[in-house]
């Protein structure tokens, strides 16, 4: 034994984590672009998460909000849109009204790349949603609960439990003292 383990278990698991790899490669590839529009973003949510929350909106109309455009967030002539340093970003998702917690979900050209890309990020932004919708703000906290979130959630794109992933993580995210960062993180 050169490492000390038992050397079924490793061969077990290196062939179903190459399964599993292989299983994925061959997803994706499948997948093709998807034609940027409000009614394809909200057709795939309802496929993947289900009904759209009465909180939120979705809308894949080529506009930024005007607190983004403040800060720097600016669109091109191919509707993909770059935050203050420049990088390019999937969506935006607005808190419209702090005291009813609703929210609004910009998309970008980018985000329709592919029905994955679309799914991923669709649910990214609506992490931001549910989160703004029990009352959690800061860049810092929501970034913080998606980055935990989005492994997992990619895994489970397929399974009825993505939404659960969602879910979890914002009750997580609400009741436990270790995320609690102030609103402009």
């Amino acid at each position: 034994m050169i490492g000390g383990g038992n050397f079924m278990d490793g061969f077990k698991q290196g062939l179903i984590t190459s399964g599993l790899n292989h299983a994925a490669h061959a997803a994706y590839k499948s997948l093709t672009e998807i034609e940027y529009s409000t009614a394809n973003a909200k057709e795939m949510y309802k496929k993947v998460f289900g009904e759209i929350p009465s909180y939120t909106d979705i809308v894949a109309d080529r506009s930024v909000p005007q607190d983004f455009q403040r800060q720097g967030y600016t669109i091109d002539d191919n509707f993909n849109v770059r935050d203050q340093i420049g990088s390019q970003v999937n969506g935006i998702t607005d808190l419209i009204d702090i005291n009813n917690c609703t929210s609004k979900i910009y998309l970008y050209r980018r985000a329709f790349a592919s029905k994955g890309t679309l799914a991923m990020s669709l649910g990214h932004e609506m992490f931001h949603a549910n989160l703004y919708s029990v009352g959690i703000q800061g860049y810092g906290r929501h970034e913080s609960a998606i980055a935990k979130w989005a492994p997992q959630a990619s895994l489970q794109l397929n399974s009825k439990r993505f939404r659960l992933y969602q879910l979890n993580a914002a009750y997580i995210l609400k009741n436990n003292n270790q995320y609690r960062w102030t609103d402009s993180s």
